[in-house]
């Protein structure tokens, strides 16, 4: 019974499923209906398979322990009653000095660090504090006091931190826009918005999840790092960091090349074929070439470059492929030897369509590994 299930599952059935494939190509001939052909070892179509790893950058560099105040971060200012008391011994109308009238206040003052880094304090006057810690503020700011209050001691509090955002796009619990407060890593920042949203509806995609750093995707992979513990990727958080988890509902393959109808194709929850896939994109209405290449993202640090024999496939000589979602299709119009030259030829079209494209196919080129 064992011998009988190995070869069943070594035997493709050719049942017009080829014939609907081959539609408006006469390069092939439809084979009959129930036609069945033994598929040996040689009945793959992949032949040519070569892995690709983006290298784990050195990330994890702790950012300084006491906040960095920034534009916009709100903060309140306050001094001990007795240095107020001092100050009030010191102003006049024509401005501070030695006199009986009260000074201005700084006590319990709120203060919003404006767009250039500065705020403005009665007395101290307009000081820069962008880039500085609240203990690095209060030095300023006694420092210029001293000159109207004996032994100032200014106390500084950030109120409403707001200058070091952390967006938290797509498949999370709680996606929105929230503040670092503190030194937070790529883990700790995905808790704030209650960690992916694994629910039926949304479904998140780990293996897609991705850190952007400066409009660039930096080679972090987050599903190593939640899902099998890889702390290598635990990197810490800037502020702009923002972190995109797609949903398996928005997933697709794409396809460029010798096709009338180029671009994605939505493949949903659903499975989907190399044929199927290219008989939705118009194949063999142009002259194309039959090795036909596909990037595969296995993850955001590692992938592959396959080359596939359509023309095994549609001769019933190979199992139909599988196409895994986020995969790059390209039919050649012609012979294009290395890998070099094929991604030469890709790249123009990936850049049309980058903002939705798995993390390993950006950074292929982002990096220029050296393929052959």
């Amino acid at each position: 019974m064992g011998t009988v299930l190995k070869q069943g599952i070594r035997r493709l059935t050719c049942v017009g499923i080829i014939a609907l494939a081959l539609c408006g190509c006469a390069r092939y001939q439809a084979l009959p209906d129930g036609t069945t052909r033994l598929l040996g070892g040689a009945g793959s179509a992949v032949i040519e398979r070569e892995e690709v790893t983006i290298p784990v950058q050195e990330l994890r560099e702790p950012p300084p322990e006491d906040y960095q105040v920034g534009p916009t971060d709100l903060l309140l200012i306050n001094s001990t009653p007795n240095s107020v008391a001092v100050a009030m011994q010191f102003s006049s109308q024509s401005g501070p000095q030695a006199g009986t009238a009260p000074l201005p206040q700084v006590a319990g003052q709120l203060c919003k660090v404006d767009g250039s880094g500065f705020i403005t304090i009665p007395l101290a006057g307009r000081m820069k504090v962008a880039g500085l810690s609240v203990g690095q503020i209060q030095e300023k700011l006694n420092k210029a006091l001293i000159k109207y209050v004996k032994e100032p001691a200014a106390i500084v509090e950030v109120s409403k931190p707001s200058s070091q955002p952390l967006y938290l796009i797509g498949a999370f619990k709680a996606p929105q826009v929230y503040y670092l407060d503190r030194p937070l890593t790529v883990l700790q920042g995905m808790a704030l918005g209650g960690g992916p949203d694994m629910g039926a509806t949304a479904g998140a995609n780990l293996r897609g999840a991705r850190l952007v750093r400066d409009g660039k995707i930096v080679p972090v992979d987050i599903y190593e790092a939640l899902m099998r513990g890889d702390l290598r990727y635990n990197v810490w958080l800037r502020g702009g960091d923002t972190i995109f988890i797609p949903g398996i509902g928005s997933t697709n393959v794409f396809i460029f090349g010798a096709v009338s109808k180029p671009g994605p194709i939505p493949i949903g929850n659903s499975m989907i074929t190399l044929p199927q896939a290219l008989t939705a994109a118009g194949f063999g209405d142009l002259s194309y070439d039959s090795r036909i290449r596909i990037i595969r993202s296995l993850s955001l640090t590692r992938g592959e470059l396959l080359v596939v024999d359509v023309d095994k496939v549609m001769r019933g000589e190979a199992l139909p492929f599988v196409l895994n979602d986020g995969d790059i299709v390209y039919v050649p119009r012609g012979p294009i030897g290395n890998w070099n030259h094929a991604l030469g030829e890709i790249l123009p079209s990936l850049q049309a369509v980058s903002s939705v494209l798995q993390p390993i196919v950006q950074l292929q080129y982002l990096y220029k590994q050296g393929v052959k």
